[in-house]
């Protein structure tokens, strides 16, 4: 079954796209949020990860009996941590902005 469906997935199948995101949406929102605990950021990882994965599916190959979830649960736990680096950069940029020393001006 998982074979069909990724041949279908590898034809850009919209409909085959919908039943892989319905049967594994909710676990990997779970995942990501506890990666991210924010359910605004672990959305946007999740919808991510997911265009990523439609986005690259002519690269996975069919490996027996496995199902897609080890495989997105993975590409949804290095979605999270990617996404957390750059979130940890942008407020070390942020810090790294302001003044060494007080203004005299105040």
């Amino acid at each position: 079954m998982e074979h069909d469906l990724l041949a279908e997935l590898q034809k850009g199948n919209a409909f085959a796209q919908k039943r892989v995101y319905d049967r594994y949406a909710n676990r990997l929102f779970r995942l990501c949020l506890r990666y991210l605990r924010n359910e605004e950021d672990a959305r946007d990882v999740l919808m991510g990860g997911f265009l990523k994965f439609f986005k690259n599916v002519h690269r996975v190959e069919y490996r027996g009996d496995s199902t897609f979830e080890p495989y997105l649960k993975a590409l949804m736990v290095n979605e999270a941590l990617q996404f957390l680096r750059k979130k940890r950069e942008s407020w070390v940029a942020l810090d790294d902005t302001g003044p060494d020393e007080p203004s005299s001006d105040l």
